[in-house]
């Protein structure tokens, strides 16, 4: 896991990613359900996972 704080820290992806974004105030069981299933999406694609919080 990579921890990038600022847009600007990042560099460009040449293929891509799966990504989510929203405001994760904790881990409930609802966002571990929406993680897992981005992982699966990310394995399945091939793509790295990406999370982008506010």
């Amino acid at each position: 896991m990579k921890l990038i704080r600022g847009i600007h820290n990042l560099s460009q992806a040449p293929h891509g990613c799966v990504l989510t974004i929203g405001n994760f105030d904790g881990v409930h069981r609802g966002h571990q359900a929406l993680l897992q299933r981005l992982r699966a999406e990310g394995r399945q694609r091939g793509l790295p996972v990406v999370v982008m919080i506010f």
